[in-house]
């Protein structure tokens, strides 16, 4: 999970350029575009920021239902299917013993009656996707409704969620049809990634509390006992960092940066943890920094991390279990602000990693060690990839992007659409 995001990393450094911007324009008298030599005359003008993003403006700017002038999404890979009955972002999904796809909570903007105003609200509603018919129905609602959570499907067929907004950990019974808050988190840290282990426990890292709020921990979480033990104590984790389970039943963390700066550090650091042994092994450096990367693996040996290009360029690494070695691996483009938003291993053993800017869809082949461009999707942020049992990838909801070439209206969408890494679409 890592739920301070890529994205409320780029924004940050977008809005520092919005006050040495605005400094600038409060020092520079403004052109008189009649000649005349009069003050112009008072009245709304647009504000324009040109960024490496396009061009950013402030949201009133953009009245409600503004097209989205974006390239459809390739219609070789990507097939649109039902919409859902809630737009939201942030959410989460996770897979039904049965093949189907459960979507869970998630935030939406409401408008107040003018439109000028927003406000967010937490969602506490699911609904489930049939593959077979590619149809939504509602599923039961969440005991606490949240966001910016984790959905691990359990090997007995359960649904667990935790994280987010809400310290309650609840679990989905398909056969009851129903959630039960079964936990709450452990006061030694908060919730930010939770990876699902071998023999079904999960592994949670996170920032600790108020006492050192410098220092990221790590607990175990047993659904079964519905118990919390604490990990061996390590200096190795940050806040911001990424994980993957390995073939051999380790977990990788990589990247991340100290808890309390401004702006996101990005660092080199790399672990292991092994839950058989109870013990963290350092594993870096890698070959550059990451903030908030995104990995994913490649059978059972390697790893491929893949870092936005917001603290220093964009870049992908690959980790080698076997070796415990770290190399520098090609990147999809050369273009310093690209932004992996989402990466997952397809049934086929490649890596698809979706780019929000521009929003573009890209394949890591590890035969040959190169990627594979396939085209437009669409610039959205802050939504959940499932791999289906038949190899295509299921993609709901979503943030739309804000940019020149795309101005948006209402942000969340509720649309649904299905990849086809075939090329069958």
């Amino acid at each position: 999970m890592g739920r301070d995001s890529t994205r409320w990393q780029s924004l940050t450094f977008v809005m520092g350029l919005v006050v040495a911007f605005v400094a600038c324009e409060s020092l520079t008298p403004s052109p008189d575009p009649s000649g005349s030599g009069e003050p112009p005359s008072a009245g709304p003008t647009e504000f324009g920021l040109r960024t490496p993003f396009g061009t950013m403006r402030p949201p009133v700017t953009e009245p409600p239902g503004t097209t989205r002038p974006t390239p459809p999404p390739n219609p070789t890979y990507w097939t649109r299917v039902a919409d859902m009955a809630e737009p939201r972002e942030r959410h989460a999904a996770a897979m039904l013993p049965d093949g189907r796809v459960m979507v869970i909570g998630g935030q939406s903007i409401f408008r107040d009656p003018d439109g000028t105003g927003r406000d967010y609200a937490q969602l506490g509603s699911t609904e489930i996707f049939d593959p077979a018919t590619g149809t939504w129905t509602a599923g039961p609602p969440l005991r606490d409704p949240r966001d910016d959570h984790d959905a691990l499907a359990l090997p007995d067929g359960r649904i667990l969620v935790g994280g987010g907004s809400v310290s309650s950990v609840e679990i989905f019974d398909p056969e009851t049809n129903r959630w039960s808050r079964i936990a709450e988190l452990p006061e030694r840290h908060l919730w930010d990634t939770g990876t699902l282990l071998a023999d079904g426990r999960i592994l949670v890292i996170g920032r600790t509390g108020r006492d050192d709020p410098h220092e990221v921990a790590a607990s175990i979480f047993d659904p079964a006992a519905a118990s919390w033990t604490a990990t061996a104590r390590t200096e190795l984790l940050w806040f911001g960092h990424g994980t993957a389970l390995l073939g051999d039943g380790t977990v990788l963390v990589v990247g991340g940066s100290p808890v309390g700066v401004h702006v996101p550090e990005g660092q080199r650091s790399a672990a292991i943890y092994s839950p058989t042994t109870d013990r963290w092994r350092d594993v870096g450096p890698m070959p550059g920094i990451a903030f908030a990367p995104r990995v994913t693996l490649l059978g059972d040996q390697w790893a491929i991390v893949m870092r936005s290009g917001v603290e220093g360029g964009a870049a992908t690494f690959l980790y080698d279990s076997k070796d415990r070695t770290w190399s520098a691996a090609p990147h999809w483009g050369d273009d310093p602000f690209q932004y992996p938003e989402t990466a997952i291993t397809l049934a086929d053993g490649r890596a698809m990693v979706h780019d929000d800017f521009p929003g573009l869809v890209h394949v890591f082949e590890p035969a040959t060690g190169t990627w594979s461009d396939l085209g437009p999707f669409m610039e959205l942020t802050s939504v959940p990839f499932s791999l289906l049992p038949d190899g295509r990838v299921l993609v709901a909801g979503g943030y739309h992007g804000c940019l020149d070439h795309n101005p948006c209206a209402a942000g969340e969408i509720a649309e649904a659409w299905l990849f086809d890494p075939a090329g069958g679409g």
